[in-house]
């Protein structure tokens, strides 16, 4: 990625202001996150060690933006009309054994 990012790029900017930044056990909550921005965001906050919430409604953003982020443990995404009150601690991740009936979670 860095090749094609040029010194005078505006993506090489942001990096380049983040550099310093460090995201380590923090939580981040993107709203549009699975739209053509919102998914950079998404992926640059990840890679400097951010656990990210994405929300997006789909109106205009696609799942398939983040589809590649669904493996990492530190990205989940909601479906979620951000007009609407959202609670973060009700994200929706949940491992597999909490979602079979009569396995103990």
């Amino acid at each position: 990625m860095k090749d094609i990012i040029d010194d005078n790029s505006v993506i090489h900017s942001i990096l380049y202001g983040l550099r310093d930044v460090d995201f380590q056990n923090q939580s981040v909550l993107i709203t549009g996150g699975s739209g053509f921005l919102g998914s950079w965001m998404c992926e640059t906050l990840l890679a400097k060690g951010a656990e990210v919430i994405c929300l997006d409604n789909y109106a205009s953003g696609r799942p398939e933006n983040t589809d590649h982020l669904l493996n990492f443990p530190e990205f989940s995404r909601v479906e979620h009309d951000i007009s609407k009150p959202y609670d973060p601690k009700k994200k929706g991740r949940f491992s597999m054994p909490s979602c079979i009936p009569g396995k103990p979670s």
